[in-house]
C-alpha cells in the first residue's frame, strides 16, 4: 500500500495533552490530535541558540578532522553527523527567522529544499578522504552563514576557522602519505 519502509512512532500519554508536529500524517485515530505550530524563538533566544550551535560546530570540527587524519572513518562519520546537526540549526536560525524553533526536536521534519540542495553528505562508503571532503564542505557552508550570524550579534571564531583549515590540510597530507591502513572505509 505504501512504497518503501514505514516508520511508526508510538507516543503514550493523556490524549487531552497530545499534540503533533505539522509534518506528521495520521493513518488512523480514535480522536483528532491537534497540530501544534510552535512559535518562533525571540531575538534573544535566536542569538543564544546561534552562539551555542556556532561554538559547538567549530569546537567539534577539529575533533572530526583528527579522526580523519588518524584514518578513523567510523568515528569521523559520527562527528560529521554532529556538525551537520549544528549546521542545520544555524541555517534555519538564519534563513527562517520566523520559522519554528530549530533547537526543538525535528523528528519527521524534512529538510527545506534550499537546505537540501547545499547540505554536504557522506556516501555509502566513507573513507577518510571522503569524510574530510564533507567536513570541509560543511565548514565552507558555515562560513557563508557568518555574515548573517554577525548581524545577529554572534561573532564567529575567526582564528579557529583559520586553524581548522590548517588542520584539514595536515589531515589531507596524512591521508595521502599515510599507510594503506589509513584508507579503511566505513560502510
Amino acid at each position: 500500500m505504501y512504497p518503501g519502509p514505514i516508520e511508526v512512532d508510538w507516543n503514550i500519554g493523556p490524549v487531552s495533552q497530545a499534540s503533533r508536529p505539522p509534518e506528521t500524517k495520521i493513518v488512523f485515530a480514535r480522536r483528532a490530535i491537534p497540530i501544534e505550530i510552535p512559535s518562533p524563538p525571540s531575538t534573544e533566544e535566536r542569538r543564544a541558540q546561534a552562539a551555542d550551535a556556532l561554538a559547538f560546530f567549530w569546537a567539534m570540527t577539529p575533533i572530526a578532522i583528527k579522526y580523519v587524519g588518524r584514518g578513523e572513518s567510523r568515528r569521523a562519520s559520527s562527528q560529521v553527523d554532529l556538525l551537520t546537526g549544528a549546521f542545520i540549526q544555524l541555517w534555519r536560525l538564519v534563513e527562517l527567522p520566523d520559522g519554528p524553533n530549530p533547537a526543538a526536536p525535528f523528528q519527521n521534519r524534512a529538510a527545506e529544499p534550499e537546505l537540501d540542495a547545499i547540505l554536504p553528505r557522506l556516501g555509502w562508503e566513507i573513507t577518510p578522504d571522503s569524510a574530510l571532503t564533507v567536513i570541509q564542505a560543511l565548514c565552507s557552508e558555515m562560513e557563508r552563514l557568518h555574515p548573517s550570524l554577525e548581524a545577529l550579534e554572534v561573532s564567529p571564531p575567526r582564528e579557529l576557522v583559520t586553524e581548522v583549515a590548517t588542520l584539514a590540510n595536515l589531515a589531507r597530507s596524512a591521508i595521502r602519505e599515510g599507510p594503506s591502513s589509513m584508507q579503511r572505509a566505513f560502510r
